[in-house]
């Protein structure tokens, strides 16, 4: 678990839950690289993402599902924890799986095989529009 800094209040702080390293390197490298995103922290485990939330502004919590350690139910449980806004990054092309993160408690779902710049606008809307609809990497709305 890692907490970051951010630079700016207006800045949307984005805190990261997945079990592989690279991944969390790749959402890292994405904030950097985004004016409106700045990455708050990361962990590997759901109990480390909850415990960060409660300890540190996040506006947005990315969960990578798409793992042994971390599965959908992660959702559930940071929503239960108190976390409102969580977006969903899967590589899993399955509608059924998507309408279920929804049914968790996601905000919205980004899929892996989207544009990076697609994935930064999705995280972006999601933290201006809170428990709203945020924008599918299309654009076009996804919702429950």
């Amino acid at each position: 678990m890692s907490e970051l800094t951010y630079q700016d209040d207006s800045q949307i702080r984005i805190t990261v839950l997945a079990a592989h390293a690279v991944v969390r390197a790749g959402l890292r490298y994405m904030c950097n690289e985004s004016k409106n995103l700045v990455m708050s922290g990361e962990a590997a485990t759901t109990n480390d993402a909850i415990s960060l939330v409660r300890h540190k502004r996040t506006d947005v919590t990315v969960v990578d599902p798409d793992s042994s350690d971390i599965a959908l139910h992660a959702v559930a449980e940071l929503h239960a924890a108190g976390v409102d806004r969580v977006l969903v990054l899967t590589g899993l092309t399955d509608l059924g799986a998507q309408k279920r993160a929804f049914e968790l408690g996601a905000v919205g779902v980004v899929r892996k095989d989207q544009p990076e710049e697609s994935g930064a606008a999705t995280a972006e809307e999601a933290g201006k529009q809170g428990q709203n609809d945020a924008q599918d990497l299309d654009g076009s709305k996804v919702s429950p």
